[in-house]
């Protein structure tokens, strides 16, 4: 590969801005001062492949310092160029960009709801984007991010948080965010950081660790006693057979739904996300090497194909949601927990 394939000199341009120019490695790199900007060098450098220039600052008014950084800038750019590594920097909100497109394709696929797209959306709008949008995704270090954290803590306490809360209609912001909101929000840098990855722009290694500065600790509910979900599920069989003024079709499919939905729940620990993708050509009966029988689901979640087994009673029960009057998606391609319009 030969040094003018992959940066080729341009014609010399009678550019204002550039005095006292020299060029260096037969045309390929210019180096000019500013004018009315002091007597540092800056140097550019022609990407014929992207059609722009390259321009820095080599930070020091002495030219053979400044032809030293000017070189090595040069054939930093050729190295990227011949790993196909970007060349050019992009910003934060670049970034961010494509990475939400990912996200939204998400939605598309069925495997993100689209409130969790909005509540990224306006995570970003409020916090991560006024902090990192202009900054580029290479100078993004661990103080960087550890700056934002701090920041993002006191966020509301700042004199402006009144204006803000209008602004962006925040309800009762916590003046001290639990550990478990901002560990939620690191998703929003997590996947900028990924997509930057994924796009060679930062390497693994080299990224800075997302984590805030904070304990993560979960307070998880007590698991409901069999008293307590025989009583519920008593209840919800009632509910399901009521009728009377105000209760149509509608709510009684509603109703009814809601009933199998938490019984495959408790009989199965599946995720929403499970639920909300499955069929019923993903319901089947299992019989193992043993000869004992089970229902067997295929799921589809966080990215991930798996079986999950429960008793075989839980195959009859949704089978009885299948034939259920109320029901008007039975056929295999359609969804198990699907709202009134099928989807």
């Amino acid at each position: 590969l030969k040094l003018r394939n992959t940066a080729m000199p341009r014609p010399r341009s009678k550019n204002p801005v550039e005095q006292d120019i020299t060029d260096m490695l037969e045309g390929r790199v210019r180096l000019y001062r500013r004018r009315n900007s002091g007597k540092t060098w800056h140097y550019r450098i022609w990407v014929k492949d992207q059609s722009k220039y390259i321009r820095k600052s080599t930070g020091t008014p002495i030219l053979d310092e400044a032809r030293v950084v000017a070189e090595d800038a040069y054939y930093d750019v050729r190295a990227k160029i011949r790993s196909s590594l970007p060349v050019f920097d992009k910003t934060f909100k670049e970034i961010w960009k494509l990475a939400m497109e990912d996200e939204a394709r998400k939605v598309e696929r069925g495997e993100m709801s689209e409130a969790r797209l909005k509540w990224l959306h306006s995570r970003s709008a409020l916090y991560f984007l006024p902090f990192f949008g202009n900054k580029t995704i290479t100078s993004i270090n661990q103080r960087t991010v550890h700056d934002y954290w701090q920041h993002r803590m006191d966020f509301w306490k700042q004199p402006d948080a009144e204006a803000i809360k209008k602004k962006f209609r925040a309800v009762n912001p916590a003046l001290n965010p639990k550990g478990t909101t901002l560990v939620l929000e690191q998703r929003v840098l997590e996947m900028v950081f990924k997509k930057a990855v994924a796009m060679n722009y930062v390497s693994e290694i080299g990224r800075p660790s997302t984590l805030p500065p904070v304990k993560h600790e979960k307070k998880r509910r007590p698991a409901l006693l069999m008293e307590q979900w025989t009583k519920m599920s008593d209840f919800m069989r009632t509910y399901m057979l009521e009728r009377g003024p105000g209760v149509n079709d509608d709510n009684r499919r509603a109703r009814t739904l809601l009933y199998y939905y938490c019984t495959t729940v408790v009989s199965t620990g599946m995720r929403v996300s499970d639920m909300r993708n499955m069929k019923w050509e993903n319901m089947h009966h299992h019989i193992g090497i043993d000869g004992a029988k089970a229902a067997l689901f295929q799921v589809y979640g966080k990215n991930n194909y798996r079986d999950v087994i429960a008793k075989p009673e839980l195959f009859e029960v949704l089978k009885q949601w299948r034939e259920h009057p109320l029901n008007k998606f039975k056929e295999d391609t359609d969804h198990i927990f699907s709202h009134r319009l099928g989807g």
